[in-house]
């Protein structure tokens, strides 16, 4: 603020005190000029500041003077004689005054021009000098750091293709390759894994505690398979048990989502109520953690709604989707309320799905069973025989996690031809690519890169076989 500013605040204050001062009780102010007579001014019409009263010699005093009078000013009037106190002037503000940064010397910028331009998009940030830093994406988390807080643990192969990418932006930068330098940035964009290593340890810790809603829902999961899903109602087996839930409330639950587009939730809420419909899958139970859900009551009482089941028998049923009743047919797609080039698409995707489908089946029966040996217990409904109308439930497992490329459920369910996705299939089991599944035997385990599972030895697999280098369970 400048000298002449705080003048021109200084004055408006005082005026505005100036104005409020109060006056005298009594109905008129007289004026004692210095020659003629005295004047009575009725207090509503009090001469404006500055202005000369008539027949006088005598001004109010201008904001400036009020100023520079003293603090206590005499009034007299026709019957008493009173002090006015006046508040001093506010002294003056002292700033302190900012130091300027000092620009930073040309000769100290590091400018490489060969860099590519900087992402536009996504959580990876690249500076001027080539170093980058990843956002971490927990909760309200904010933090920008080092790709190296963000190596996937889960997947090993993931894990080994983001330490080679950070190793080959550094040779990158090093060696002034722009394409090596985007192409390595890709790769670390695509991979990182959506926590760091922070805020990763700071969940955890909080969810040892046994107070915490999501860790009472998860022991009550526990309990329920121990208690309430086990055994199978169908085949018997206590491993690997589920929560089914019913047809009916499946097919209620898959009702009112349909209805929800088409008429809003108002109008779905009443034709199909939370007790007659399918929530959530009770092993979910981070969701039922929330409190629209209800926590452990809500899961109990959605466990009325489901019958125990193992994991083969589940991928059976029919409210399964990889149930045959189920499963992608070009004879049952409905023409109704496509145009003709979205049921042309859609006839091409189920015919490639299903021809896909039968190859994958094709080789899993030739396998013929589950390939554990004879630590299997053989059970589930086609006790560890791998035949026509069971092939859903039994697994391909890559042997070596850190090796996999692609899931073989992953290439099935791309939009691409089997002429195309065929040979992928071959190379991921490791068979040679003119492989004949009708002709030719299947190779010993010992020569492919997977190995068939039942699905109950799969999802059991980290109890049982943990290969050197992996986490867990790979998944087909």
């Amino acid at each position: 603020m400048t000298r002449h500013a705080s003048l021109q605040q200084k004055t408006r204050m005082v005026v505005k005190n100036w104005f409020n001062m109060k006056r005298p009780k009594s109905p008129s102010l007289r004026f004692y000029p210095a020659e003629g007579p005295i004047i009575d001014v009725p207090p509503t019409r009090a001469p404006a500041v500055g202005t000369v009263v008539s027949g006088s010699d005598i001004q109010h005093p201008l904001p400036h003077e009020v100023l520079n009078r003293t603090t206590e000013e005499t009034v007299t009037t026709t019957t008493t004689t009173r002090t006015r106190k006046f508040a001093p002037p506010p002294p003056p503000v002292v700033r302190k005054k900012r130091k300027r940064k000092r620009p930073i010397s040309p000769s100290l910028v590091i400018f490489r021009p060969w860099l590519p331009d900087p992402p536009t998009e996504g959580r990876v940030f690249q500076n001027d000098i080539g170093g980058l830093l990843v956002s971490c994406g927990y909760g309200n988390c904010t933090r920008k750091r080092e790709p190296s807080h963000f190596i996937p643990r889960k997947n090993p192969r993931d894990r080994n293709e983001y330490v080679d990418a950070i190793a080959a932006l550094a040779v990158a930068i090093e060696a002034k390759d722009d394409e090596a330098y985007a192409k390595a940035r890709d790769a670390i964009g695509r991979l990182a894994r959506k926590t760091c290593d922070h805020c990763m340890a700071s969940a955890k810790k909080a969810a040892e505690n046994p107070d915490r809603k999501d860790a009472k829902c998860a022991a009550e999961w526990e309990r329920m398979k121990r208690e309430v899903f086990c055994p199978c109602a169908r085949c018997g087996t206590n491993r690997c048990p589920t929560a089914n839930h019913k047809p009916d409330f499946a097919k209620n639950a898959r009702a009112y989502n349909k209805c929800v587009k088409e008429e809003g939730v108002e109008v779905a809420e009443g034709k199909y109520p939370k007790d007659e419909r399918k929530l959530e899958d009770l092993s979910k139970y981070r969701l039922w953690a929330k409190t629209s859900m209800g926590g452990v009551e809500g899961m109990r009482r959605e466990a009325a709604k489901c019958e125990p089941l193992c994991g083969m028998c589940h991928a059976l049923d029919p409210s399964s989707n990889s149930s045959n009743e189920r499963r992608a047919d070009p004879a049952k797609v409905k023409r109704e309320g496509k145009t003709q080039e979205r049921f042309t698409s859609a006839v091409f995707h189920a015919r490639y799905s299903m021809e896909k489908r039968d190859f994958v089946n094709a080789i899993k029966r030739k396998i013929g069973g589950c390939e554990r040996g004879a630590d299997c217990p053989c059970d589930g409904p086609s006790h560890g025989v791998c035949k026509a109308g069971f092939e859903q439930c039994y697994d391909i497992d890559h042997i070596v996690p850190g090796i996999k490329k692609c899931g073989i459920s992953k290439l099935m369910n791309e939009h691409r031809c089997p002429a195309t996705v065929k040979p992928l299939i071959l190379a991921e089991l490791g068979l040679p690519p003119d492989w004949d599944v009708d002709k030719d035997p299947i190779p010993p385990v010992a020569e492919r890169r997977c190995r068939l599972l039942c699905h109950n030895c799969h999802m059991l697999r980290k109890q049982w076989d943990t290969p050197p280098g992996a986490a867990g369970p790979s998944g087909a």
